[in-house]
């Protein structure tokens, strides 16, 4: 994964020769967020364990006391892709 954040434009470029992918999933982000990459939506799907703080959310690097979270993505016609989020308890 460093190395696509070093070279964004080598993971686009593959994208791009794939046009089939409409989304690019990933996990493992301690926090659940949503962009666009290579222009197709990027979302990274909850954490399991702990929770990653924001800057503006305190000083400790980790919140440990966030349920974990899973991420449902449901495939829809014309290309379309939702995404639900749930927090586990």
């Amino acid at each position: 994964m460093r190395e696509c954040s070093r070279n964004p434009e080598r993971p686009a470029a593959l994208l791009d020769a794939h046009p089939q992918a409409v989304a690019v999933l990933t996990g493992h982000a301690h926090t659940a967020a949503a962009s666009v990459f290579a222009a197709r939506p990027l979302i990274a799907g909850p954490a399991v364990t702990w929770t990653l703080r924001m800057p503006w959310e305190g000083d400790l690097p980790a919140d440990r006391d966030q349920p974990p979270g899973l991420a449902f993505h449901v495939p829809g016609d014309d290309r379309r892709l939702t995404t639900h989020d749930r927090v586990v308890f």
